[in-house]
């Protein structure tokens, strides 16, 4: 698996110089970001530029960026954790089919991007049965 990060180097190492550290980073990345944003022979899609913005922005913040390809492979434990779930209840979503995976010797592995797939249907879903409960709970005069 092929990781890119960016991050701050000796930012957390030493506390007294955590503000000038970060100060400068975020003075760095904001210099970086100005000029994304205005540099009119810059030729990126608006998509890329929104990503780059968007982990410079992250990293000024003091964040480390993490890039993983959509299609490496995870194991179970893995998924399970981006989840936040059990491995036997991982296993479960994986036995009914709401997660594919596939078999490679004995370990199972799913597609990182399932994963996401499947957490982004999940929260979706939660935030529809909010609006619904909110949109009762007005009509009612509970709200």
């Amino acid at each position: 698996m092929s990781v890119l990060e960016f991050t701050a180097p000796n930012i957390f190492s030493d506390p007294s110089f955590f503000s000038k550290d970060r100060q400068n980073i975020a003075k760095s990345a904001a210099e970086m970001i100005a000029l994304l944003r205005k540099d009119p022979t810059l030729s990126m899609p608006v998509p890329v530029l929104d990503f780059v913005v968007d982990a410079l922005e992250r990293v000024a913040n003091g964040q480390v960026i993490t890039g993983i390809p959509l299609l490496t492979e995870l194991t179970i434990h893995q998924a399970s954790e981006i989840l936040c779930v059990s491995e036997p209840y991982m296993n479960k979503l994986l036995d009914s089919g709401e997660i594919v995976s596939h078999q490679v010797g004995e370990t199972r592995l799913v597609v990182l991007k399932d994963v996401l797939e499947y957490k982004e249907r999940k929260k979706n879903l939660r935030l529809g049965v909010l609006a619904e409960l909110v949109e009762e709970s007005q009509k009612s005069g509970a709200y």
